[in-house]
């Protein structure tokens, strides 16, 4: 598939934003560039991106563009700083993602580009091992693990306080499986699974794994098990670089999710405060890729239960935590112990729940004002 960059490309106003980056442009000029010794205007996305994702930003990357040659550009053209990448699909123009400063893209954008330069013509293509992919995967399975997470990547749908768009935006057509047709001699249809059942079936293996720990009883067929699925989704990743660079365009659009989260007035405040968890895990994913400043605590960090993280966080003690039979009593508790409690519920509603109460020593200081 052939992407082009362009400066200059004035868009038909949408409708709406949904479905996203589906419009047509007027015609402009390409921009050209030399590869492997030819100027080209067209080119493949790891090639894009073994380009762009070395930039910091969009203004970095334009202000070294100007710096060359674009004469072949009209005068318009050449002032414009409105970059766009684009791909032609069947007649329609569609926008294409733009990504800067990833240096998890650039490594393996570049290595397959080398790959493919040595590979003999029909041999398979993988993208080799690297420390970064690893810690990358390791942080989408832990998306799927952790309770606060895994509706986000594997049920958006249940999710009530998302809007439509929203949910859309999640549930990624690359995420799901799809039927591939097999014609040799017979005809018959091929499921092949998607990283979504790649997902769900590592937390099942991981959660099957945890209750027969807890049991005390033998894991040894559970982990083979965990350890092939394990292989399934590492392979998902370094076996199509197209799968790696949607992944973090998802990333991307999760973000922008949460982040119209923080708006909702029907999230509870420490809902909130674990949903700014998730936002700065998403920054530290993308800094523990790119090795900026990060420490082994950062990268384990990355994987912990965010609920968990904040917590910690708010030095919560973790048993004392335990056992409310109410949970918006739970949730406000950890948020801010009694004071936020009393904040935010009812005094008769705390009192429908005794055990509760007494845990609070609210009972108890009734008693005393008696």
């Amino acid at each position: 598939m052939a992407y082009r960059l362009y400066l200059d490309w004035l868009r038909n106003p949408p409708f709406n934003k949904w479905p996203k980056s589906k419009f047509f442009y007027n015609n402009s000029t390409p921009l050209k560039f030399v590869l492997d010794g030819k100027e080209k205007d067209s080119f493949k996305i790891e090639e894009i991106d073994s380009l762009l994702c070395s930039f910091k930003n969009r203004e970095e990357f334009i202000k070294e563009l100007k710096s060359h040659n674009i004469s072949y550009l009209n005068p318009e053209e050449r002032i414009k700083d409105n970059l766009v990448l684009a791909y032609n699909a069947k007649g329609q123009i569609i926008e294409s993602d733009i990504i800067f400063n990833d240096k998890l893209l650039f490594e393996q954008a570049i290595n397959l580009r080398n790959m493919k330069k040595n590979a003999k013509k029909g041999s398979k293509v993988l993208t080799e091992h690297s420390e970064r992919l690893d810690n990358y995967i390791c942080y989408i399975k832990s998306l799927a693990i952790n309770k606060t997470t895994s509706d986000f990547i594997l049920n958006p749908e249940s999710i009530s306080y998302l809007t439509l768009p929203e949910k859309a935006m999640l549930n990624s057509p690359f995420l799901n499986s799809f039927y591939i047709k097999i014609d040799n001699g017979s005809t018959k249809n091929y499921r092949r699974l998607g990283l979504k059942d790649l997902l769900k079936n590592y937390v099942i293996y991981k959660n099957q794994e945890q209750y027969l720990s807890d049991n005390c009883a033998s894991t040894l067929d559970i982990e083979k098990e965990i350890e092939e699925v394990d292989k399934k989704i590492s392979l998902f990743f370094r076996q199509d670089y197209r799968n790696l660079r949607m992944m973090i365009e998802w990333e991307s659009e999760y973000k922008e999710v949460l982040l119209s989260c923080l708006n909702k007035e029907e999230l509870s405040d420490y809902e909130k405060e674990i949903i700014k968890v998730q936002l700065q895990k998403i920054d530290l994913a993308k800094r523990v890729r790119n090795r900026d400043n990060v420490t082994e605590e950062d990268i384990c960090f990355l994987t912990m239960d965010e609920k968990y993280i904040y917590d910690e966080i708010l030095d919560i003690d973790q048993d004392e935590n335990k056992g409310f039979n109410n949970p918006k009593i739970e949730g406000f508790y950890a948020y801010g112990g009694i004071e936020t409690v009393m904040e935010q519920i009812d005094l008769d509603e705390i009192l429908n729940s005794p055990e509760d109460a007494i845990k609070l020593g609210i009972i108890q200081k009734a008693k005393k004002r008696d």
